[in-house]
């Protein structure tokens, strides 16, 4: 397996922190274990091939600052993202142990087909503003993130957050709004013949006993 410190070795990937970057394009023929999270920066395409194996190194209380989940991996793709055939995969199976794809570039061209994800929150994360062929994947074994306990005598516990598949999702536009890029965004975004399947919500956090009277 192809590690990230190979990666910083070889000049393929530049550290940042405590994650990575793609800075510009670049393939991937060979099986990859991710250990921070990875960011594909704008102008740079990331070509993941058929048969490759992404695998999400999961490490409970380890920090992972670059995206929405400051507990569990994340690929984020603000640049391009091209997989056909591929496996993403959490080293914890069934645990909702990493986040998922985010698809967030502004008119950026996305592909996935054919591929697996599975043990993560969810799936793909697809922006508004983004342009995605979701094509073919088979999406598993996604669990949402367990609620956090009450913190003071009597509070109630936060509810679990929701797993998902695939989730599309609006982005503000703040004006001048450029309508017809928008709406050219949203149709130009192909989801089909995906398979979603074993789909969960975290668990609720426990509440904390009140004072006795």
């Amino acid at each position: 397996m192809v590690t990230a410190s190979s990666w910083r070795r070889s000049g393929q990937y530049r550290s940042l922190g405590c994650w990575h970057r793609i800075s510009e394009d670049t393939t991937w023929t060979y099986d990859v274990t991710l250990s921070e999270d990875l960011i594909i920066q704008e102008g740079a395409t990331l070509t993941i091939t058929s048969g490759v194996t992404i695998e999400m190194e999961c490490v409970a209380g380890e920090p992972y600052p670059a995206g929405k989940d400051p507990n569990r991996i994340e690929i984020i793709a603000y640049g391009g993202l091209q997989v056909d055939g591929a496996h993403f995969t959490g080293s914890i199976p069934s645990s909702g142990c990493w986040y998922g794809l985010e698809l967030i570039g502004l008119g950026v061209e996305y592909s996935i087909r054919n591929s697996t994800i599975d043990s993560g929150v969810v799936g793909i994360y697809i922006s508004s503003n983004s342009y995605a062929e979701i094509t073919g994947n088979t999406i598993m074994n996604m669990r949402g993130v367990d609620g956090a306990a009450g913190a003071n005598p009597g509070d109630d516990g936060k509810d679990g957050e929701a797993g998902a598949g695939i989730w599309l999702a609006y982005v503000y536009m703040p004006p001048p709004l450029n309508l017809a890029s928008f709406t050219t965004a949203l149709t130009s975004t192909a989801i089909l013949s995906n398979t979603i399947t074993v789909i969960g919500g975290g668990t609720g956090g426990a509440g904390v006993p009140g004072d006795v009277g």
